[in-house]
């Protein structure tokens, strides 16, 4: 039998980036906003390190919160301020530059591609001002008229993790709208 291995398997390098970190924290109230992976063992070793929480709410003030490699919205940011947490910001390298470029073209109109509900697109969003989120080529169809409106630059981002062949047909379409 002839065994095939996958020419890209395992963590990303943001979450074993993440994920290393993670392991070499100390201390007592440190808070994970959200799974740092989906994979039970990681999960288990993150439990015995801290508690995994879903809202911000749940973290008390003064608190360490853990930002996992998807990065979070600017408000999960502002309210980690107000309550004087102290922040490890494990976001993904990548995502971070994503972030900080729709930031730095908010002047324009922005697209992004990517799953609507994944936690990376909840946060790249966010620091977008005029946008439109898109999952699907067949959604380009519809922002006929809206793209009419700019004739300036749009610029298009994608979810780090989205289908390369998906993007660059949504690419193309979007060129030649």
């Amino acid at each position: 039998m002839e065994v095939i291995l996958a020419k890209n398997n395992g963590f990303c390098f943001g979450v074993k980036n993440a994920l290393d970190k993670s392991l070499n924290l100390v201390g007592d109230n440190i808070y994970f906003l959200g799974e740092l992976v989906h994979n039970k063992e990681t999960i288990k070793a993150i439990e015995g390190i801290g508690k995994i929480v879903s809202d911000i709410e749940d973290v008390p003030d003064g608190a360490t919160l853990v930002v996992r490699a998807h990065g979070v919205s600017t408000d999960i940011y502002k309210r980690a301020r107000d309550k004087k947490l102290k922040i490890v910001d494990l976001t993904c390298p990548k995502v971070r530059k994503i972030h900080e470029m729709v930031e730095q073209y908010n002047d324009h109109f922005i697209v992004i591609i990517g799953k609507k509900d994944h936690p990376e697109i909840l946060g790249t969003i966010s620091f977008a001002k005029r946008y439109v989120l898109i999952s699907d080529e067949d959604e380009i169809d519809n922002l006929d008229r809206e793209l009419d409106n700019y004739k300036d630059k749009i610029y298009v981002f994608s979810q780090t993790t989205f289908s390369k062949e998906k993007y660059d047909k949504m690419a193309w379409k979007l060129k030649n709208t």
